[in-house]
């Protein structure tokens, strides 16, 4: 082999191995490719997360909405309230020490 020609296979080798090299973990490379993918389906996994939240939310707004009895739990046990006339007894919390 002349020695011209082992300079030019040795520069197509080396151009060839770079461009392997960049096309695997270049900015549009292979590895950021599947890195991509994992993040697309992670942000898909958090986008139905949260709609199934909205749509668990929405129902709530809808029974405080429409159904006193729920309405009457929330404003007993959240804030307290009770009806006129009736007595409230709180009792104190039993401790480990009694």
């Amino acid at each position: 082999m002349s020695r011209t020609t082992r300079r030019v296979l040795t520069f197509l080798v080396i151009a060839a191995l770079t461009i392997g090299a960049y096309s695997f973990v270049g900015e549009r490379g292979f590895y950021r490719l599947v890195k991509m993918k994992q993040r697309r389906n992670n942000l898909n996994a958090t986008v139905d997360s949260l709609q199934k939240k909205n749509t668990e939310l929405a129902g709530e707004i809808d029974r405080l909405r429409s159904d006193p009895v729920t309405l009457e739990e929330l404003a007993r046990t959240k804030l307290g309230m009770v009806r006129p006339g009736e007595v409230v007894y709180i009792f104190p919390e039993k401790t480990g020490d009694e």
